[in-house]
């Protein structure tokens, strides 16, 4: 997700001075980014059909390009695949999906459109490393390393939450 954030700032702040303001505060008019919501465990039908294609086909508002970031799109229910589909089918020429997923379950008619960005998981000593960078004391980081899977935005959450079992 770090890094679809960064593609999309990085796309529109080439055309907007003031993207790092609206960034930081959550509001770019030119970025959507659909989740679950709250209550939910899937990401809907209608948060693809009535919320994110009416958005993408106005043009942008502040730069060349509107970037959609969908957030645990393997956490889309069949009917809210079927609706991306049609928008991967022709999406307007500003207009960028980004599919963020940790898993590999997405529909291969969706996959055929997408171009594929695999990360791997980090080593813990890696984690671990880039935990203490932050201040954050060895012992934390170790053990919020080890319980990572590989991921330093879950080593955050561990550490930020104070819940490491």
């Amino acid at each position: 997700m770090l890094t679809a954030r960064a593609l999309a700032y990085t796309l529109i702040a080439s055309a907007d001075r003031q993207a790092e303001i609206f960034f930081r505060e959550n509001i770019h008019p030119d970025l959507m980014v659909i989740e679950k919501i709250e209550g939910k465990t899937t990401i809907l039908k209608e948060q693809i059909s009535r919320e994110m294609q009416p958005w993408l086909e106005m043009k942008p508002s502040r730069s060349h390009n509107k970037v959609a970031i969908i957030r645990d799109a393997h956490l889309m229910r069949p009917e809210a695949a079927n609706a991306l589909l049609k928008t991967l089918e022709e999406p307007p020429l500003y207009a960028i999906i980004i599919l963020v997923t940790d898993e590999n379950n997405l529909l291969e008619t969706i996959v055929s459109r997408c171009q594929l960005l695999t990360f791997k998981s980090l080593k813990e000593a890696d984690i671990q490393e880039l935990l203490i960078s932050q201040g954050i004391n060895s012992r934390l980081a170790e053990q919020a390393a080890r319980l990572s899977q590989g991921s330093p935005a879950y080593a955050l959450q561990f550490v930020q939450s104070g819940d490491m079992g």
